[in-house]
């Protein structure tokens, strides 16, 4: 009896046109295809979810020694209004209102004001508020002094930070203070957080940077 239903089956499959025998075929292929891409996207999903929970927790576990706070443009930047203590040497670390450090001390009135502009040397890392150099070069000039210098920045973020300053206020003179690490620090898109950088095109640079995409991945752009 089953030899005979068996018999009765074959020809019926075998004269099925091909290409739905080839569909049958492939239906199995393309199942595991659409899983396959569910997996890799939830996948890349929590990857780019730890991602951005690693660089928040950069950026606060920094802010817990260092005033700084995330930057679209820079990395990161001066938190406004933010007082640190030194923990190494206990001295104060103020930032004021418009973002740059505090030189611990009321400015002379001038008509214009010089602007410093660098990495830690600048900013006075492991200094008060008045041992910065640019507070005493404030004290020497009798002039005001804005110190623009932000810790761990390489030279292509001090030149960007410094174009943002000027862009916004006229200053008399402009310092800029240069390390050799900070030109090594151009060569990175990283450090501890991301950071912007340079790209060689021709005889010009191209600025690059990470941007929010619509569905919040990171990417790199050119701008």
């Amino acid at each position: 009896m089953e030899t005979g239903l068996a018999a009765q089956n074959a020809p019926r499959f075998a004269k099925r046109p091909l290409f739905k025998k080839i569909l049958f075929s492939l239906l199995p292929l393309l199942f595991l295809i659409a899983f396959a891409e569910i997996a890799l996207r939830l996948f890349q999903r929590k990857a780019v979810l730890l991602w951005r929970t690693c660089e928040r927790s950069q950026i606060e576990l920094w802010h817990t020694a260092y005033p700084a706070r995330y930057d679209e443009h820079l990395g990161w930047s001066l938190q406004p209004g933010a007082t640190r203590t030194a923990a190494e040497l206990g001295v104060p670390v103020s930032i004021a209102p418009n973002g740059m450090r505090s030189n611990g001390q009321a400015a002379p009135a001038a008509a214009a004001a010089i602007l410093a502009v660098g990495d830690s040397f600048t900013f006075g890392d492991e200094v008060g508020d008045n041992c910065t150099w640019p507070a005493q070069l404030e004290r020497d000039r009798g002039k005001p002094v804005i110190n623009g210098g932000v810790f761990g920045y390489g030279f292509d973020q001090i030149v960007l930070r410094a174009e943002d300053l000027t862009a916004r206020e006229k200053y008399a003179v402009l310092i800029v203070g240069v390390i050799d690490d900070d030109i090594e620090r151009c060569e990175m898109s990283c450090r501890t957080v991301w950071k912007p950088y340079f790209e060689i095109d021709g005889d010009g640079l191209i600025l690059k940077k990470r941007s929010r995409s619509e569905n919040g991945d990171r990417k790199i752009v050119a701008l």
